[in-house]
């Protein structure tokens, strides 16, 4: 490694990152790898006041990582004189951005960057010329996981599994497996509710007002962390027009559960794609119905109508 006079005023960068946790409260384990290698490695070639930066649980395709900002803030400041990291892919998966940070943003801000495993020293030109061509090789992994990922979530829902992180509104995830969805007690009668009133043909402003002057309690009040957060008690039943049509909209109140409702378009992308109501691909008979679907089809025509439902829901 060539050696270059090291600046022990500025900051020693040293970067973890980590895709997915391991399940602990901790940090993972090999987050702790990583922390040991790259102190060891900046202990062994002189490199002093080093300082952490972690990003646990963040894909490297997502470059808004809370302490990837913090470092890119402590750079732009002048604070930085050297980034080490355990390889590339740590830095980011997106060839492009990738690429940017390490051939204009780093040198820009007199930065020098290291990836311990991949040889990566922006010092030495040579060693530079090959570093575009692992970011692509990195993209393309990346790529190939985010594929083989969405395939077996895809699979799991065809089962009738539910993957999303919380149960709709009037659902609570089962206690003897977290994929699949039981009627909570509590919330469900206000679902009922507001189909009751959707039956009158009424818009879903009169839906939000009747709801207000009931004082029932809007669904993010049900959460311990929301309730405590608020003290405005006329925040608590002040209900969202989008929130009530998405409650009328969805079939997982008939006991049903769509696969994709708007998938992204691109690794890259965080923008998802809208797939209409109609056009969605749904399984039936996955958990208990909340509201009877009469004659099968009445979720459908409301689905295109996009308007109240006319006809009759009872509690299963």
């Amino acid at each position: 490694m060539k050696r270059a006079k090291l600046n022990n005023d500025k900051i020693t960068a040293l970067y973890c990152r980590l895709s997915k946790d391991d399940g602990t409260n901790n940090e993972s384990m090999s987050i702790s790898t990583q922390k040991t290698m790259l102190k060891d490695y900046a202990k062994r070639n002189g490199f002093l006041n080093c300082r952490f930066y972690v990003d646990d649980g963040y894909s490297g395709t997502n470059y808004d990582r809370p302490a990837f900002r913090q470092l890119i803030e402590d750079i732009q400041d002048g604070e930085v004189s050297t980034l080490i990291t355990k390889d590339l892919s740590c830095l980011g998966s997106n060839y492009l951005e990738t690429g940017t940070y390490i051939e204009v943003f780093f040198p820009n801000h007199n930065v020098r960057y290291i990836a311990i495993n991949d040889g990566v020293d922006s010092i030495d030109n040579a060693q530079m010329d090959i570093t575009p061509f692992r970011n692509i090789i990195n993209e393309m992994y990346a790529k190939d996981t985010s594929r083989k990922i969405k395939s077996a979530l895809h699979a799991r829902k065809i089962q009738g599994k539910y993957m999303a992180t919380t149960a709709p509104f009037g659902y609570k995830k089962d206690e003897s497996d977290h994929n699949h969805l039981v009627i909570d007690e509590v919330t469900a009668p206000v679902v009922e509710l507001i189909f009751s009133i959707a039956e009158e043909g009424v818009g879903f402003h009169t839906i939000c007002n009747r709801l207000r002057k009931a004082k029932v309690i809007k669904p993010s009040f049900h959460k311990k962390e929301m309730f405590e957060r608020y003290i405005d008690e006329e925040k608590m039943y002040d209900w969202d027009t989008a929130y009530v049509s998405k409650i009328l909209h969805d079939p997982v109140y008939t006991g049903n559960l769509t696969v994709a409702e708007r998938p992204t378009k691109t690794m890259r992308s965080k923008k998802r794609q809208y797939i209409p109501y109609a056009e969605r691909e749904v399984i039936y008979g996955t958990h208990g119905p909340i509201i009877e679907q009469n004659a099968g089809t009445m979720f459908r025509r409301f689905w295109r109508a996009d308007r109240p439902l006319s006809g009759k829901f009872k509690r299963i």
